[in-house]
């Protein structure tokens, strides 16, 4: 009897200690540039960012932007890369409701953008700050 209880309280010290705590389950969703990595890195571990895809593509879809700069001049490299130095893990929502009726060729430059934003931010690319993308954020809209 002794060594069950002893086993059972050996185990209920571990698990009390293996928990996480809050800030290791929370993430955020943030806004690319308006996002303050500083000021919520003590609350969450990942951020979800509404990533303007038109911020990149602009008026046309057939042509990628100029890595790590949007085609509005936004330095994903500068965002992404002070979220990830802040330890933050990072989820990119592909933000393209808008664009609907702008997409040149839609399966052709859709495919071209996805794969140059991930050889370029996913895991293994130049600056390799995003861990996981969506596509959209309303998916009863598509």
């Amino acid at each position: 009897m002794r060594t069950v209880f002893l086993l059972l309280l050996t185990t209920l010290t571990l698990t009390a200690a293996e928990r996480p705590l809050f800030r290791d389950l929370v993430g955020i969703n943030g806004h690319t540039v308006a996002f303050k990595p500083e000021l919520y890195k003590p609350v969450c571990g990942v951020v979800r960012d509404y990533h303007p895809v038109k911020w990149d593509l602009a008026d046309d879809t057939s042509k990628l932007p100029d890595w790590p700069f949007a085609k509005n001049k936004v330095s994903w490299e500068q965002v992404y890369g002070s979220w990830n130095k802040a330890g933050l893990r990072i989820s990119v929502c592909f933000q393209f409701d808008e664009m609907k009726d702008q997409w040149k060729d839609l399966a052709k430059d859709a495919h071209a953008y996805a794969k140059g934003f991930a050889q370029n931010f996913g895991p293994g690319g130049k600056w390799p700050f995003v861990e996981w993308i969506e596509l959209g954020n309303e998916p009863g809209l598509y």
